[in-house]
């Protein structure tokens, strides 16, 4: 016991008669080392405590990965649901939803769409018909050129199934088959779909504008005329809309005269 004293006691000497006989200089020296070694130690001592309770995770880089964990979380528990209840997940509408975003996702993203095409392929093998799944697993197949047909058969049956109170996404499903359709020159269709997008609420002025350009390639003048009053009642500031219009007015006055009767 005498002799720790002892050495505690010689140590503190030791080191006090060193203390004294450095400079000014090195005491400041010493001192910011001391505090460096101690900041790093408090440093080490933090990280530790965060990895030991799971806080210090790292966060995903990009959007992409964010929608992906956050969509591959909705599948995840849309499927344990399903078995909780007992009921086949490739028939459960939740489930099958919740796959058809991470295809969307993938089919979005020129590294993942290899993927997005083997999960549609299970979609389409499962037979579903939900709308939301058939719109996504065209998009995906429209990756591949080779399938573009598939494509668009699948685009045509999910804008059949969808019906026009599914809001947003029939809106999305609606101008996508339309614009299949344009490309495909069957513009009097594509017309019709143009205009069931347009008319969900909230009425969109982009998609009656587009309605009143494919109508006027037609020589549809007073329905190109109707469409494009449509987009400016809903948009006023849509100068397109309106150049177009006044285009219209010129060339075809009494047509667009009937229109302005027919859009108050």
């Amino acid at each position: 016991m005498k002799l720790t004293k002892r050495v505690e006691t010689s140590f503190g000497q030791f080191i006090t008669r060193k203390a004294r006989s450095y400079t000014p200089v090195q005491r400041v020296f010493v001192a910011l080392i001391g505090v460096l070694i101690a900041g790093f130690l408090v440093t080490v001592v933090a990280v530790v405590a965060m990895v030991a309770s799971g806080s210090l995770v790292s966060d995903p880089s990009t959007a992409y990965e964010r929608d992906m964990i956050q969509a591959q979380q909705l599948y995840r528990d849309a499927i344990q649901k399903a078995r909780q209840d007992g009921k086949d997940a490739t028939e459960y509408t939740p489930a099958v939803q919740a796959k058809a975003r991470i295809i969307l996702l993938q089919a979005q993203h020129s590294s993942a769409r290899e993927n997005a095409r083997n999960a549609a392929d299970e979609l389409i093998n499962s037979g579903t018909l939900d709308p939301l799944a058939l719109y996504a697993c065209s998009k995906a197949y429209e990756t591949d050129k080779t399938r573009v047909s598939e494509a668009r058969l699948l685009l045509a049956k999910a804008a059949h199934n969808v019906g026009g109170r599914a809001g947003n996404l029939s809106r999305t499903i609606y101008a996508a088959y339309a614009q299949s359709l344009i490309e495909q020159k069957q513009l009097r269709t594509a017309c019709v779909y143009l205009k069931k997008a347009a008319e969900i609420e909230p009425a969109s002025a982009a998609l009656y504008f587009k309605l009143g350009t494919v109508q006027e390639s037609q020589a549809e003048w007073y329905d190109a005329a109707v469409a494009y009053l449509w987009a400016l009642k809903f948009d006023p500031h849509n100068t397109a809309a309106q150049k177009a219009f006044d285009n219209l007015q010129r060339i075809q006055p009494e047509r667009a005269r009937a229109a302005q009767d027919e859009v108050k």
